[in-house]
Formats: C-alpha cells, structure tokens, sequence
C-alpha cells in the first residue's frame, strides 16, 4: 500500500490534502481547515464493524482491517453504500477541501503510527481522484 502513496500515479496535492487524525485525546488531532470524517464504528457506513478487542494486539490489528477490506472489496464490485460515501468524500476532495478520516487508531505525532482501516478509505479516495470523473454530488 505505501508504494502507491510513493508513486505517480496519485496526484500529491490530493494525498496531502487527506490524512487519518485520532479522535483520542493527544492524538494527531484535525486542523481548523480540515473537514472531520469520523470512520470510527460511529459512522454506520464507513466503521469497521470487526471488533479490535486488544489494540496492543497487532496480528488481530491487522486481522480485523484485513476483514473490513474484504467488507469494502466486496461493497466496491458492487457499488454499495461504502462506496457511494467514498465517492463523496473524493468529490470533496476534488473541489479543494481538507479531510481528515478520524478513527481511535491515529496516534500522537510523536509515536509510529499503528494500520487503520482508515488507510484503506484513504486509498481508495486517492484511487479516485487519481481517474478522471464526474463529481457524483
């Protein structure tokens, strides 16, 4: 997944412009520009619904993300209500505004940053705003 942030083929000013932020106290908070998206299971469309019951845990970290992208991969063949959200949050993204996805997996600044299902709406949206579209509004 990182080699796609790396490369070309997404166009920078949009991967700056959307990050993951914590909605921890001392975690990598949002910016006054930027529009809060919470993906945490609050959100009814875009949380993981695959319960983290050890967040220490890592393998079950990366197992439960590894079931929402199973959950995404399958909404996306179909065109589901994941998928219609993710188009909007790019169409935002395309018109200029700021994003932060706000999840509890985003950490303070000062410590490595943990995988968050987040990452993978976040590449998904740049995916998007990579293909020449039309807003869907």
């Amino acid at each position: 997944m990182d080699d796609l942030f790396k490369s070309n083929a997404l166009p920078t000013d949009y991967a700056a412009r959307i990050r993951i932020v914590s909605k921890r106290k001392g975690g990598l908070q949002a910016a006054p520009d930027e529009a809060i998206i919470d993906v945490d299971r609050s959100n009814p469309v875009l949380g993981n619904p695959h319960i983290l019951r050890d967040h220490r845990d890592m393998q079950e970290r990366l197992r439960v993300i590894a079931a929402y992208e199973r959950d995404l991969d399958r909404d996306l063949a179909e065109r589901g209500p994941k998928t219609r959200e993710i188009e909007k949050i790019a169409d935002r993204l395309r018109r200029g505004e700021k994003i932060a996805l706000r999840c509890w997996c985003a950490e303070p600044p000062t410590r490595p940053q943990r995988p968050c299902h987040g990452d993978r709406i976040r590449l998904e949206v740049l995916r998007l705003c990579a293909e020449p579209s039309t807003p869907t509004g």
